[in-house]
């Protein structure tokens, strides 16, 4: 098995001896650290979460070696405050927060480019593809979420990236130690994304058969289509649009077949944004859309309330502000976002709740970030619980 305290250990090491600049003929250091705070208030619970975790990633990518690059990278998360749910430390007590102390090997793999203009890539890697809410590297919690397989991408048709990958294992982010920590099977990922005159194509094919996660076995195909248009030197007006099927696959118990669809609108103003959007993952045979290798952080509100669709399904209506400034001096930009979401079933309409959401990351030079949120789920017109989230973190990364 990939993972071991030791094995970050023996990594650390043979790093230290590596040349000094790794970079260029010796390869590139992968190296970050992050520090975070993360509090949990919970309706149904006595006690309030709080997480304090520092994550180490600490790897290296070789330079060229002819037709084939090296890479490899462990990672490990330890808790400094543990009055938390890791989901593996038996605090049933305090909401989750699904951070638990693990260290894993999040890389280890090998490439090569020998094919005309194609790459190829064997073993353990992190597959991210359009937006990510599909596949992707769940990048916000501490363990990242990573795949055991083969990837190839290649431009050799003009005007086309064409990825496929198949992967025997993901290793997600609760851990090696959880029952849930991997699912094993077979994992097929299809996508094309091309450029047309109404913006940016992918076409995509995912197919999911696991052999200890059976609700999570299915196939989805789909389209997805994002562009802009610049009405001015400073005004840039943003379109998405995306549907999706999915049935059920392998040995999913489950008979189904549903929808996914999702349209936004916004425009760009200089430091100014704004957007408008609608998102829905239909019900039909009491089965929801479900994405779980996605990075789901990133979708339906902060709260995470809806890391796993309701069994009606989900519409989400949302709307955002953001604001980007350059201060200068020893801050290079600070982002601001704030997002309302307002959720109801796809299917008759219920309503399931509202949530804020609010958010400041500040880049303080190429290396150093730091950021603060804040997520604020009010579900007093449904049965799910009130629950309001807040972050700090710090990261280096070199």
């Amino acid at each position: 098995m990939l993972t071991s305290t030791a094995a970050l250990t023996v990594l650390a090491s043979l790093i230290a001896l590596a040349p000094p600049a790794l970079a260029d003929d010796n390869g590139k250091l992968i190296f970050n650290n992050r520090l975070r705070s993360e509090t949990v208030d919970q309706e149904g619970f006595v006690r309030d979460a709080e997480a304090l975790t520092t994550r180490l990633q600490l790897g290296w990518q070789s330079p060229q070696w002819g037709k084939f690059r090296v890479q490899i990278a462990g990672e490990a998360t330890y808790a400094l405050n543990e009055s938390y749910n890791s989901t593996l430390n038996g605090k049933a007590a305090y909401p989750t927060v699904a951070d638990p102390e693990t260290d894993e090997v999040s890389r280890l793999n090998v490439t090569y480019s020998g094919l005309p203009k194609t790459e190829i890539t064997a073993g353990r890697q992190t597959i991210a593809l359009d937006n990510a809410r599909f596949i992707g590297d769940v990048g916000f919690r501490q363990t990242e979420q990573t795949f055991d397989g083969i990837k190839a991408v290649t431009t050799a048709v003009p005007g086309v990236t064409l990825t496929y990958a198949w992967a025997g294992q993901v290793n997600r982010i609760f851990g090696h130690k959880s029952p849930q920590g991997q699912w094993d099977g077979n994992v097929h990922i299809l996508n094309a994304a091309m450029k047309t005159p109404l913006g940016a194509l992918s076409l995509y094919d995912y197919v999911l058969n696991f052999d200890n996660a059976a609700s999570a076995s299915t196939g989805t195909y789909g389209a997805r289509l994002t562009g802009g248009v610049k009405a001015s030197e400073k005004l840039v007006y943003t379109y998405t649009a995306e549907w999706a099927r999915q049935s059920d696959n392998g040995r999913n118990p489950m008979h189904f077949s549903v929808d996914y669809a999702a349209v936004s609108g916004g425009l760009t103003r200089g430091p100014l944004s704004a957007s408008l959007a609608f998102e829905r993952l239909g019900s039909g045979n009491g089965v929801a859309f479900q994405t779980p290798l996605a990075t789901l952080h990133a979708f339906q509100g902060w709260a995470d309330v809806f890391l796993t669709t309701p069994n009606d399904g989900i519409d989400d209506t949302y709307a955002g502000l953001g604001w980007t400034l350059s201060p200068g001096g020893r801050i290079k930009s600070v982002k601001l976002t704030a997002v309302y979401h307002d959720y109801r079933a796809a299917r008759g309409g219920a309503r399931y709740g509202s949530e804020w959401d609010a958010g400041m990351t500040v880049a303080l030079d190429k290396r150093w970030s730091a950021g603060a949120k804040v997520a604020m789920f009010d579900g007093r017109q449904s049965a799910m619980a009130d629950r309001t989230k807040v972050w700090v973190n710090l990261d280096y990364s070199y």
